[in-house]
Formats: C-alpha cells, structure tokens, sequence
C-alpha cells in the first residue's frame, strides 16, 4: 500500500471518530414536558401563584386564573398563538379560566388584564430556548 492512500485511510478514520464522539457525547435536549401553574388576583394584585413562571421552549403552558375583578388576559408577543381562545382570554367578575399554549417563542412575556381603563400586570413567563 503506498503512504498517500494509508494517510487518506487514516484522516477518513480519525475525521469518523470525531463525528461519532460529537454524536455520542451531544448534549441531549429534554423532551417538551406540560407546565402548569395557577394564578389568583384579587384587588387588581397577584395574591397567589408565580410572578415569574420559567419554562422551556416547546413546552406546553396551562395558566388556570381565578380574579375577583373580570377583564381580558393578554400575553404581550403570544396574541397570534392565543388567535381562536377569545372565550378562554376572558374572566368575569369572580371568575376562573384555563388558557392552554404552546410556548413557541423564547423570551420574556408580560401577562397582563386589561379592563377598559386599566392595564394590570399579572405576572411573567420566561420561555428558555432549546
């Protein structure tokens, strides 16, 4: 065998290697898991429930609200994933409801209630990327 084709034989060996190890050694992604947290205003304020909410991207997020005050529930830079949950977007007066989404984007969002005069900060999710 002459020394060119051995050191092409060797090189392809050692570049293998390296791409089995990478693959091997690849940090894993953990799969999407449901988060659920439940949030209770009461005076226009969080009385229960976690103002800061860190989930991964992926992940599917279930928030139950209960407030004592009714308004809209807004996630700034989440309306067009919320587009067709209008009914769950709404609490009334001493009422409860259950808002379900994907958390596809990553970053930090701002839950809000808006009632027709009021801009409410409820609390935070922070979406970590994958």
């Amino acid at each position: 065998m002459n020394r060119t084709l051995a050191l092409r034989i060797a090189l392809v060996a050692v570049i293998c290697a390296l791409l089995a190890g990478l693959i091997f050694f690849a940090p894993k992604l953990a799969p999407a898991s449901a988060k659920s947290y439940a949030l209770v205003l009461q005076d226009d304020a969080l009385a229960s429930g976690a103002s800061l909410m860190t989930v991964n991207q992926g992940d599917t997020v279930t928030l139950h609200l209960k407030s004592d005050r009714g308004g809209q529930i807004m996630i700034h830079g989440y309306e067009q994933e919320l587009a067709g949950q209008e009914k769950q977007l709404t609490v009334s007066d001493g009422g409860e409801t259950t808002l379900t989404f994907v958390a596809s984007k990553s970053g930090r969002y701002m839950i809000h209630l808006h009632r027709e005069d009021q801009h409410i900060e409820i609390a935070q999710i922070d979406v970590q990327p994958r």
